[in-house]
């Protein structure tokens, strides 16, 4: 028996009728934008209060605060530079709520969807397997979310470029850490989150 691809006909067809019916549903379009806007609004919020706080710090008081973020760059930051790491280290955690948030919603409304429309059983009778059905469902879920956080991130890094001095946009923003979060957890974090919203929604 010949290997079938995943992405099939059948699937992309799941996930086209997915995101059509989620287009037709404002509450749930809300749902699913406000968080990423939200989340981006504060960071970009707490980002330019960072250029108004720190010039006025001591040296004792900017490295007491460096020492409490990010120590490997120490030589590197100035006062106001250490406020900032303190300040904006925190978002990565923000970030990554985003791909949990997202596809959740979307997920939960999946099958509810479904059944609200009496749209289920015809979709069961049709030729589509399973794995087809639930692969479709938990892609047109996760892409949103996956897509989100890594244009939320995208923006938050253009701005941080032109706000903070290499210093912190190197070793912070584009620093291993935040950069193996946004790239490899958030397509991870959006599956365990789907997973969770169809269990919920079935």
């Amino acid at each position: 028996m010949k290997n079938r691809p995943l992405l099939n006909a059948r699937v992309t067809a799941v996930i086209e009728n997915e995101w059509s019916q989620l287009l037709r549903n404002k509450v749930v379009i809300f749902t699913t934008l406000a968080p990423p806007l939200l989340l981006l609004a504060v960071s970009l919020a707490v980002l330019a209060l960072t250029t108004f706080v720190g010039a006025n710090l001591d040296e004792v008081g900017g490295a007491a605060v460096l020492a409490q973020g990010n120590p490997s760059v120490a030589a590197l930051l100035s006062r106001a530079d250490s406020v900032r790491v303190a300040l904006l280290s925190p978002f990565l955690v923000l970030f990554q709520l985003i791909p949990l948030i997202v596809p959740i919603t979307v997920a939960s409304y999946s099958i509810i969807g479904e059944k609200q429309s009496r749209s289920l059983e015809p979709l069961l009778a049709t030729p589509i397997h399973t794995w087809e059905l639930l692969l479709g469902k938990a892609l047109a879920a996760a892409i949103p979310g996956v897509l989100a956080t890594w244009y939320s991130f995208l923006t938050f890094a253009v701005v941080a470029r032109l706000v903070v001095d290499d210093a912190v946009f190197l070793h912070l923003v584009l620093g291993p850490a935040w950069l193996l979060s946004i790239t490899l957890l958030t397509p991870l974090f959006a599956l365990l989150a789907v997973g969770l919203g169809i269990l919920i929604s079935s």
